[in-house]
């Protein structure tokens, strides 16, 4: 296994020509696309609105996507991660995306060569907000998260789960317990979640890892004390999942097959005052990179590990 911090900033030959704004990188497109160079940048503009952009990292060239405004990242500080796995999501082929609008009201299909875009959810009620759609491996199915606001004191949330295909959304899941959408497995068969019975909090939390097959009953693959949650990210080929847990007041890395059984600690830190997060997977899932947070923030690299 070998180790890297790295501590450089990568710097692209984008330049910013519009008066005001700022310019958030939020992914890289899929790489199947036209261009591997091609990044997306959430930008948000004089009018406080969020759109998703599109730029080359070699040209410098730019294009507007969206114009009706996208739902920004939401996040955590100490240590950062990324409260979603994600508010948008290309598809396999890179010819359309799926994305959030600015108040998480609907999901919606937009493709990259017509200003086309197509309302998914067509909800109608303010009380129920969206997270994290994402396609299927194959492209054909789409699978998002809504919550349904309590109306009183006395009653909770309710979170489901829908798929997506052909244009016809369907409930497969519906639950009183707070979800956080991993991805899906590489078959497009079944989806991992994230399940607590409070709140999907930010600081460290009891979990269950939740699988839902598109066709099948839902079972608890595994159980977890103390892990920060937002942290949780699935490997591409869907069979592993990474995350930081604290124990004995520090963070370290951990990992667990999608399958269940026992987890693994994969760092060995020391430091009650360093703090981890934002672990991100190779597209090979050799590698993981992850930020550890003290005064400065490192990001460092795990790779090769068995």
């Amino acid at each position: 296994m070998r180790r890297r911090s790295l501590r450089t900033e990568q710097r692209f030959p984008i330049s910013v020509r519009r008066g005001f704004g700022i310019a958030v990188f939020v992914g890289a497109a899929n790489r199947r696309r036209r261009s591997p160079q091609t990044v997306s940048v959430c930008w948000q503009d004089a009018e406080q609105q969020y759109n998703l952009w599109i730029a080359d990292t070699v040209s410098g060239n730019e294009k507007q996507t969206t114009t009706g405004g996208v739902s920004s990242a939401a996040f955590s500080l100490l240590p950062y991660n990324r409260s979603q796995t994600g508010e948008y999501n290309w598809s396999p082929d890179g010819s359309s995306f799926i994305y959030l609008d600015s108040r998480k009201r609907d999901v919606w299909l937009a493709s990259l060569d017509s200003a086309e875009t197509i309302n998914l959810s067509n909800n109608g009620n303010p009380k129920t907000i969206y997270y994290c759609p994402l396609w299927s491996p194959e492209g054909k199915r789409i699978a998002y998260v809504s919550m349904l606001k309590p109306t009183s004191g006395n009653e909770k949330a309710v979170w489901s789960v829908w798929l997506t295909e052909q244009g016809n959304p369907k409930e497969i899941y519906s639950t009183n317990a707070s979800l956080r959408f991993l991805g899906w497995s590489t078959s497009g068969g079944e989806l991992f979640f994230e399940m607590t019975d409070g709140a999907m909090k930010s600081s460290p939390i009891d979990i269950q890892i939740l699988q839902i097959p598109v066709a099948g009953s839902s079972k608890i693959v595994a159980s977890f004390k103390n892990i920060y949650a937002d942290s949780m990210a699935l490997s591409s080929d869907g069979k592993t999942l990474a995350f930081t847990l604290r124990q004995d007041d520090k963070d370290n890395l951990w990992t667990i097959s999608t399958a269940g059984g026992k987890a693994r600690k994969i760092t060995a830190n020391a430091n009650p005052k360093l703090f981890f997060g934002s672990p991100a997977w190779s597209p090979d899932g050799k590698t993981i990179l992850f930020d550890k947070q003290e005064e400065l923030n490192t990001i460092s690299m795990f790779e090769n590990f068995k």
